[in-house]
């Protein structure tokens, strides 16, 4: 028995099997498309979140910067000896993870460590200690060169320093923090890597009062104080070096 296609009412075979609905042009255009299981939900959170998201502003706003310290330790006079013909490089201090940063460090209960907030040093602080040595040095006028070593100078010899404490001690909840600088430095000979001598140094100066001025005051004392003792030991040494 021979099939025949079917026929439409135009009277031309069709390939659809089944009537397929017709929807109109208005109707085309303006029907929504069906939401999916996963935008569905998400449209909720985006409503939920409005509010907060109209706000987030004050929660990215980082505040004003902090205010950057610059220390100013009294300098030693020129030395007046004969210049010593010989150059120094100042290597960069090491220090704990607690010192090397440009945050200015508070010692509570003698190891709590907290850091002064809205401010911070000009550099980290092991740089902060480095450029006063090389400007204390440089005001004695006693060596031929003294650098850091970034520098080009050809040296005879090292000053390799490790700074143990350069904080403000907070012992006593009632009496303002005392600046405390503690420091192990070595110098070491550049021909032969031997160390020529080592030196322990320690200062403390006990704060006025606890505003930032203050406390600043305490650690220029306490600074001025470690380089007036290891600028005539860095002199000695370099001229005995051979």
């Amino acid at each position: 028995m021979t099939r025949h296609p079917q026929k439409t009412n135009a009277g031309r075979p069709s390939s659809q099997p089944f009537p397929v609905p017709r929807v109109s042009a208005a109707r085309a255009f303006f029907a929504p498309a069906p939401l999916s299981r996963l935008a569905f939900p998400t449209l909720v959170l985006l409503l939920f979140l409005l509010p907060a998201l109209s706000g987030c502003g004050k929660f990215l706003d980082p505040g004003p910067a902090p205010a950057r310290i610059h220390l100013f330790p009294a300098m030693p006079e020129p030395s007046a000896a004969p210049a010593i013909d010989k150059q120094l490089i100042i290597d960069p201090p090491s220090s704990g993870l607690d010192i090397d940063t440009d945050s200015i460090a508070l010692l509570f209960n003698g190891r709590e460590v907290k850091y002064l907030s809205g401010y911070r040093w000009t550099s980290r602080a092991p740089a902060v200690f480095q450029r006063a040595l090389v400007d204390a040095l440089m005001a004695n006028n006693s060596l031929r060169g003294v650098n850091t070593e970034s520098s080009a100078l050809s040296a005879d010899a090292r000053l390799v320093t490790d700074i143990k404490r350069f904080h403000l001690n907070y012992t006593d909840k009632n009496q303002p923090p005392t600046a405390e600088i503690d420091i192990v430095m070595q110098i070491i000979n550049q021909k032969d890597g031997s160390v020529i001598d080592s030196k322990a140094l320690q200062a403390t100066t006990r704060a006025a009062g606890n505003e930032t001025q203050q406390l600043m005051d305490a650690f220029e004392s306490t600074l001025s104080k470690i380089l007036s003792a290891a600028v005539p030991w860095i002199e000695q040494n370099m001229r005995g070096l051979r």
